[in-house]
């Protein structure tokens, strides 16, 4: 990322004045999004005599009860088990010396397990158990419900209290509500009153109500429970898994509708940016989404576009919305991140862009060390060249460190960072901010996104028509011989000048040689490419250059950085002397499979 003295995102922030402005998104009140109920204990007051057991009630629904089946309580030093009556409630008796907290377990007619958590001090709690404690325990667990309730001891049971599991359900409740389920009326939804619909009462209370409008939203959208739950884990902060990196959709977008012929282009809110865009507005623009007619209203100019399909998860539109006369080109991963292409006026060149589904990150989530690949320029009437860095953040969202690695083969790297460097912080209208950069200037944005691998994706535009990628630094893994991959990718020059084509490609990995990291793939015509794995640094790649023979082409020089999680590859061509061909970007998305 430049400033207008073309200096990369670590000298900027370096020679910026410092603002101390911690923003602690743990400070938000829990008991506001959760209720009133989730505030206290979920427990009576009744400590009861010492080895008086546990006594465990609360109702058992997925929006009709789940009746006559057996429910099984674990609990810390203790388990029990009961039968649910035929409004589904239950109660639990754990005899001896159990105590709070305690896991339990139903089984429905037709087999479906499902979980909840009871927490407290006293004698005896409450907890529902419905699809959404399902959810909640996956949240806490950031596993698998199941198998968290198999190993339910005294080691578990210390990840499990009050503010835990408050925590949990504010994150779930906030998932639901962001697709449209809202369950912030009804206080904590572990403990809250439940009256669940029966042949003799057939609509039960609002919340059992809520439950169905769950049901209908995971049939609707195509997803499992099981599916939901287990994104609901692997985005957890307490995922016991790392990041997949496999492309996937976020929880909140797994309940919504997708689009007929794409699976992952769901309805919903999308950030745009287009660097190249003349207005700053529509640079890092939003856009809503309707998969039902295929529209997008974007909020720059609250121009619309309707998108007619051009094979799975390719669109086009012919549009007055965002850029009068313009045509629209996107195509779209299995993680919901789209690459864009658009004339402006009609007319070429074609500008490239992308889109991902719009997220409230916690400034927390920047910790760590990140990769980098940007496409910069000192001013507009310059030419783009490619800057790869290495950055690292606190939990407040101060640059700690930067590595600043020069074109054009990236290898060669310096510290780039002061003791003063700056930082970023939220930013209401989305996103994020530089605390230490000068903003009326720079006119800069940064934006998160985390996919349903667990995996983030940085981005960046600013008013020099910067784009920066960043994915969190790790060692990637080697492809499997045989596996065949596809991607459309859109190539600009130097200058930002994109063709109106996103230009379609498979590959076949054909063999793998491990102590070197290297792959070979093939194209169906034939031609082969050599890859080096975690070259020229961990997390990146390198295509190895063939110079042109009698009968071929030859191969480019080229280095890219992988999204991990988006489906999203960013790419540069690797040509000394030559910064017009230094300067050409290529950004390629993934086919879902």
């Amino acid at each position: 990322m430049t400033n207008n003295d073309n200096q990369p995102l670590g000298k900027r922030m370096s020679s910026a004045c410092f603002v101390r402005s911690r923003i602690s998104l743990a400070a938000l009140a829990v008991c506001g999004v959760v209720g009133l109920a989730a505030c206290g204990s979920g427990s009576s007051d009744d400590e009861g005599p010492a080895g008086a057991g546990l006594t465990l009630t609360g109702t058992a629904a997925t929006g009709l009860a789940i009746a006559g089946q057996p429910v099984a309580a674990k609990c810390n030093g203790g388990s029990g088990d009961a039968t649910t009556n035929d409004d589904g409630s239950y109660t639990v008796t754990v005899e001896g010396d159990a105590s709070l907290p305690c896991t339990l377990r139903v089984t429905t007619s037709d087999g479906q397990v499902l979980h909840s958590l009871a927490v407290g001090t006293g004698s005896t709690a409450r907890a529902n158990i419905t699809p959404v404690s399902e959810l909640i325990v996956a949240r806490l667990a950031g596993g698998d419900p199941a198998a968290f309730f198999e190993r339910f001891d005294a080691d578990a049971a210390s990840s499990v209290n009050e503010s835990s599991v408050q925590s949990a359900s504010a994150a779930v409740v906030e998932t639901l509500k962001s697709a449209g389920i809202d369950l912030s009326a009804f206080g904590d939804v572990l403990t809250a009153e439940l009256r669940a619909a029966t042949s003799a009462n057939p609509t039960g209370n609002a919340f059992d109500q809520a439950l169905d409008a769950l049901g209908a939203a995971l049939e609707t959208s195509g997803t499992t429970l099981a599916e939901l739950s287990g994104t609901v884990a692997q985005t957890s902060p307490q995922a016991v898994q790392a990041p997949s990196g496999r492309p996937s959709l976020p929880p909140e977008l797994m309940l919504k509708k997708a689009a007929e012929n794409c699976p992952s282009f769901r309805s919903g809110t999308y950030r745009v940016l287009i660097p190249m865009d003349s207005s700053p507005a529509a640079r890092a623009d939003t856009m809503d989404f309707d998969a039902d007619s295929l529209t997008s209203t974007f909020s720059s100019d609250g121009g619309s576009v309707t998108w007619t399909a051009d094979g799975s998860c390719r669109y086009v539109a012919d549009t007055n919305g965002p850029e009068p006369g313009g045509v629209v080109k996107v195509a779209v991963s299995g993680a919901g991140v789209g690459v864009l292409l658009t004339d402006f006026s009609g007319e070429d060149p074609y500008r490239v862009g992308l889109f991902f589904p719009e997220q409230k990150i916690p400034l927390a989530e920047l910790e760590g060390t990140w990769n980098t690949l940007e496409w910069e320029r000192s001013d507009t009437s310059e030419p783009f060249s490619a800057l790869m860095e290495e950055i690292s953040f606190d939990a407040s969202g101060r640059l700690t460190g930067a590595l600043d690695c020069a074109p054009p083969d990236f290898a060669s790297c310096s510290a780039d960072i002061d003791e003063d460097a700056g930082a970023f912080e939220v930013n209401p209208e989305g996103g994020f901010v530089g605390t230490g950069m000068d903003l009326e200037e720079l006119e800069g944005r940064l934006f998160a996104y985390r996919s349903g691998s667990g995996d983030l994706m940085l981005s960046f535009v600013d008013n020099t028509n910067t784009l920066l990628l960043a994915t969190k630094k790790r060692a990637m893994s080697m492809p499997e011989v045989g596996a065949v991959t596809g991607s459309w990718t859109a190539l600009t020059n130097a200058f930002g000048d994109a063709s109106g084509e996103l230009d379609e490609g498979s590959w076949t990995y054909v063999s793998a040689d491990v102590p070197s990291s290297s792959v070979i793939r093939e194209n169906p015509a034939g031609a082969r490419q050599t890859l080096e794995i975690d070259s020229p640094r961990e997390g990146m790649f390198r295509r190895v250059g063939v110079p042109p023979s009698e009968g071929s082409s030859g191969v480019a020089p080229a280095i890219f950085l992988g999204l991990q999680g988006m489906g999203l590859t960013a790419g540069t061509r690797v040509v000394t002397g030559d910064p017009l061909v230094q300067g050409m970007f290529m950004l390629s998305v993934a086919k879902p499979r």
